[in-house]
């Protein structure tokens, strides 16, 4: 982990606590915290020169080209674990394997914070998750604010499941970007920020596009997780979206792929 990077995502845990918890009396969310922390490191990693939590640098905003097998930060991990609650934080105990299951919220919480950012207006959504949110029931206010795609924002979790399906493309519409082959551009409060575009199937363990076969023995689903489910391996070809009830408590997430 970046020092300079390790720095910046304590800092903003430091100035959440005066406008959060202080200044507003909010009982903010651990996920949604740590959510504004990593975020934070993302969006300034260009300006301080370093990996971040995407786990590589760049210097004309393009994603490492897929199949670069990169194994640094935090979206690697992620892939492996697409079924991490959204709105619970786990626990320093490890799994099977070693590894703390903390490891997946972390790894999580940097992913959808990368895709509201990209999506909703970069800086300006930390501000108002910051003042205006204090856990998943209040991210489509809060985030109303820097959009006019209330039906986008209101189902952002499967949307953000199928830009990470599709994020080895470049010609996605809003709300379903992650790639657009250089630099996402910003400005907020007399300052310029850049992000860089992300391709998750440049990473060591690529998303797995789940079959029918698959999704028919999945049996236990936590609450608003969804699952990725395509009937072709291109994901080139052109897509749908669907949800459909799975249980009393939660959603599949199914993206058809034509």
């Amino acid at each position: 982990m970046d020092t300079l990077s390790t720095l910046v995502h304590e800092f903003q845990h430091m100035i959440n606590f005066y406008q959060s918890t202080v200044s507003r009396n909010h009982n903010q969310a651990t996920w949604l915290n740590e959510l504004l922390s990593m975020s934070t490191e993302d969006l300034l990693s260009e300006k301080l020169g370093v990996a971040g939590p995407k786990g590589f640098t760049t210097s004309d905003g393009k994603a490492p080209a897929e199949g670069s097998d990169i194994s640094e930060g935090r979206l690697w991990y992620y892939n492996l674990y697409p079924d991490t609650p959204y709105d619970a934080w786990l626990s320093d105990s490890a799994d099977s394997s070693g590894d703390p299951y903390v490891l997946r919220s972390y790894s999580l919480m940097y992913a959808y914070g990368a895709y509201l950012m990209r999506n909703f207006g970069g800086p300006e959504v930390l501000q108002r998750l910051q003042h205006d949110a204090t856990n998943y029931s209040d991210l489509p206010d809060a985030l109303n604010f820097t959009s006019n795609n209330t039906e986008a924002l209101n189902n952002s979790i499967p949307l953000f499941n199928a830009s990470v399906l599709l994020s080895s493309r470049t010609d996605m519409e809003e709300s379903l970007r992650f790639n657009i082959d250089g630099w996402f551009n910003y400005t907020f409060g007399g300052q310029s920020y850049r992000l860089s575009s992300l391709d998750f199937y440049s990473y060591v363990y690529p998303p797995h596009i789940y079959t029918s076969e698959e999704a028919d023995q999945i049996t236990s689903i936590p609450p608003r997780t969804f699952y990725f489910i395509g009937e072709t391996e291109n994901i080139s070809d052109k897509y749908h979206i669907e949800t459909s009830s799975a249980t009393e408590d939660a959603d599949i997430f199914v993206l058809l792929l034509k």
